[in-house]
């Protein structure tokens, strides 16, 4: 095993900074669809809902202390594309990068996990710069981490539990762990699972808890670590973000990366949840 001090110095955020890319729906679509003038809705003086921001750390081989993170399929195409439906923006390696990566079938010596990270590292990786630009820029906005587990069968039940889609809160009790936090965290794990369970029910059958795709509110991987390193989730929360943390099964990712219209539904799930506990439900 090798040990921390002997491990390569990561390498430059700048350089970094360019084998990530960044996903602005609006400003992709800009001059598309724009409205026709005139045509501005009744509550236009009304301040819109901040830009959801979709990470997908987990597209390429990183170093996790002294094992190797394997990537986690479709993660970054999912997070493009749920940005993509949301008006939102996504992070990701880049595709060039996915590829070299795979191919190399190893990390770049020094590029870290970003979802074990020391909380004081955020600055010397892309995607900790990155979410702190986002959260400057949006204040409050919704945050949810896109992650890969494996399908609920055989070793999985016992090591993971049961479920298509894990819905981690976590991160949202915070390092205080208060009763204000607590009911934050369990209002927003509750709509989530709700909308998704409602979604998976209508788009593939069954009741979305035990008949085809499930859901798992209570999941072991819930977006918070206690062993003082960071996920991302957590690094959103601190930043001001509201950050969930979704792990979604390989069965579950085939399909939605099949199904564009099934993408957007998830996705739209997942952002109408957010409004509904934005505004008080």
């Amino acid at each position: 095993m090798t040990s921390s001090s002997s491990s390569p110095p990561p390498p430059p955020v700048e350089r970094e900074l360019e084998s990530v890319v960044v996903l602005d729906a609006v400003v992709a679509r800009a001059g598309v669809d724009d409205a026709a003038p005139g045509a501005a809705s009744a509550d236009a003086e009304r301040p819109p809902p901040s830009p959801p921001i979709f990470s997908a750390p987990h597209g390429v081989f990183l170093h996790r202390a002294s094992a190797l993170k394997v990537p986690e399929e479709w993660t970054s195409f999912l997070a493009e594309e749920f940005a993509r439906a949301c008006d939102g923006v996504a992070i990701a390696w880049s595709k060039d990068e996915r590829v070299r990566s795979r191919a190399a079938r190893d990390a770049v010596p020094g590029r870290i996990d970003p979802n074990c990270c020391d909380p004081a590292s955020d600055a010397s990786h892309p995607f900790g710069v990155l979410l702190r630009r986002h959260a400057a820029a949006h204040p409050g906005a919704l945050h949810v981490d896109v992650h890969g587990r494996r399908d609920p069968e055989g070793d999985a039940l016992v090591d993971i539990g049961r479920g298509d889609v894990d819905v981690g809160t976590g991160a949202l009790r915070g390092a205080s762990d208060d009763e204000r936090s607590r009911a934050f965290a369990e209002r927003v794990r509750r709509a989530v699972s709700r909308r998704l369970r409602a979604f998976l029910a209508t788009t593939w059958g069954g009741d979305g808890d035990g008949d085809g795709f499930e859901v798992n509110d209570d999941p072991v991987l819930a977006g918070a670590r206690a062993d003082g390193m960071h996920t991302m989730s957590q690094r959103g929360v601190e930043l001001g973000l509201v950050s969930v943390q979704l792990e979604l099964s390989l069965r579950l990712r085939n399909a939605l990366r099949a199904d564009g219209d099934a993408t957007r539904g998830f996705a739209h799930a997942v952002l109408a949840a957010w409004e509904e506990c934005r505004s008080g439900g």
